[in-house]
């Protein structure tokens, strides 16, 4: 989470950019996470770089959770 004086200067983008390039060098086909229901305002976010939600849970203890993926490879189906 990026701090919120720091927000809309791009860090957050600049730290997918590094890590999606890390996993990308390192073999992975896709980057998964996971929003909680009282952080979903940060959905757009994720979407806009070109994450998808695939599946929302339940959790007792977190509520709903929202899984996403971003694909690394363009063959890869997430």
């Amino acid at each position: 989470m990026i701090d919120s004086r720091a927000q809309g200067r791009g860090y957050a983008k600049e730290f997918l950019d590094c890590l999606t390039a890390w996993y990308r060098e390192n073999g992975y086909h896709s980057l998964h996470l996971a929003v909680l229901e009282k952080n979903q305002a940060v959905i757009p976010f994720y979407e806009a770089y070109g994450f998808t939600t695939y599946e929302e849970r339940v959790s007792e203890k977190l509520g709903r959770v929202f899984c996403m993926a971003y694909p690394l490879d363009p063959s890869t189906q997430v």
